[in-house]
């Protein structure tokens, strides 16, 4: 694969990829958030925007930054077809983060379970305490 570092004119990629995988739970459904991230990367972070070509044609665009020597993996946009292509993209999202002198990674809250076949440990960072009766159990867990 060819990863291209950078091209901000992606970042509309990003959007429609993420669209493709996501549907109506993408991050990118409304205008409004969009134009979110179009702000957000005019912040003095250490951006990363990296775009994935296979065959010369578009697979994968992923947005990260480092803060604070901690990587955050923000969001990404790719084509489903593409066998083990989640697989590949964690194993960039290490490696960029080390070249940008993370200490650490920040895959964001909804791990999809991989960090358990990665044999990694899960670490609950949010609980959220329903009232009473608003559900079955009174913690849920995310």
């Amino acid at each position: 694969p060819e990863i291209i570092y950078n091209n901000w004119d992606d970042l509309e990629l990003l959007f429609s990829l993420n669209k493709l995988v996501f549907g109506d739970k993408s991050s990118f459904c409304d205008e409004y958030e969009e134009n979110v991230y179009r702000d957000l990367i005019k912040l003095p972070y250490k951006w990363l925007l990296s775009t994935v070509r296979l065959d010369g044609d578009v697979s994968a665009v992923y947005l990260g930054l480092t803060h604070k020597h901690c990587y955050y993996a923000l969001t990404v946009g790719y084509k489903r077809e593409i066998k083990d292509i989640n697989q590949f993209l964690n194993l960039q999202y290490i490696n960029e983060a080390k070249k940008m002198g993370a200490e650490k990674i920040d895959f964001g809250y909804n791990d999809c379970g991989w960090k358990e076949r990665w044999n990694l440990e899960r670490i609950e960072y949010h609980q959220y305490v329903c009232p009473p009766g608003m559900f079955d159990t009174k913690e849920v867990m995310v």
